[in-house]
């Protein structure tokens, strides 16, 4: 959007019509590109356009002063990381922004030094080493689990933030957690009368049953599927348990790392 005026302003012998128009497009709509603003010191509210690019790979985590509603749209050369503050910084979904070359964003002052990212554009696809997520396998078997047995997942695939240690993830941020596992039973007794799999979390548990009615002789290859999506708060815990009711202690949970898993991570 460009402003033009309709009338034409003459002081003295100077027509002043190109000079207003352009005082007003250029300072208080500010549709220029502004000079270009370091990271490691990033007053984006002290920039000379709407639109500016931040060089460098300094983590940022604050972004100047500038009075409530300015907008100011930036574009990040580098790598480097958004800093989430739930009062100075907001970002999207909570979490720390990992930057790359070309990446946008419109952040408005909430005045007082506050600022809120209002939307973020990726350049393309990227990965976001900072999310966590995780994929681990039971290695050996579990032979004749009692009923409520941690289901052992001591085979890390991959722990992309560290946060599963001894048969339990741990959130390291609140938000909504995709969780997903297979478990695989040999000799499960006919006389049961159910078969579970519980996803424990802090909030809530999730259950997951076989159907126990088709089995019509002690069974091999009983296998359990789940999938929820369950909301977390920071430091809360999840792990899997096995569970059953009636007939003898002689099950297995089959490990061998491609038959029993556990995933999950960061989803919003």
């Amino acid at each position: 959007m460009a402003w033009t005026s309709s009338l034409t302003i003459t002081l003295g012998n100077a027509t002043k019509k190109s000079e207003i128009d352009a005082a007003f497009n250029n300072t208080l709509f500010m549709q220029t590109k502004g000079a270009d603003i370091a990271s490691a010191t990033p007053d984006i509210g002290a920039a000379s356009g709407l639109f500016v690019d931040v060089t460098g790979t300094t983590a940022i985590t604050a972004l100047g002063t500038v009075a409530a509603g300015t907008l100011r749209i930036v574009r990040f050369t580098g790598a480097l990381t958004l800093t989430h503050n739930a009062t100075s910084l907001i970002l999207p979904g909570g979490a720390n922004i990992l930057t790359v070359n070309g990446d946008t964003a419109i952040f408005e002052s909430l005045g007082s030094g506050n600022w809120k990212c209002v939307a973020y554009q990726r350049v393309a696809e990227v990965t976001n080493p900072a999310q966590p997520a995780f994929l681990v396998n039971l290695g050996a078997s579990m032979g004749n689990p009692a009923s409520g047995t941690t289901i052992t997942m001591d085979v890390e695939v991959f722990d992309q933030g560290s946060d599963f240690a001894a048969n339990t993830f741990t959130a390291p941020v609140t938000g909504r957690y995709q969780f997903s596992f297979s478990v695989l039973i040999n000799g499960a007794d006919t006389a049961r009368t159910y078969l579970q799999i519980r996803l424990v979390t802090s909030n809530r548990n999730y259950d997951f049953y076989f159907p126990v009615t088709t089995l019509s002789a002690d069974a091999d290859n009983v296998g359990f599927n789940g999938a929820i999506l369950a909301d977390m708060d920071a430091a809360d815990t999840a792990y899997l348990q096995y569970n059953y009711g009636g007939g003898a202690q002689q099950d297995t949970i089959v490990g061998a790392l491609v038959n029993t898993r556990f995933s999950g991570f960061l989803a919003c």
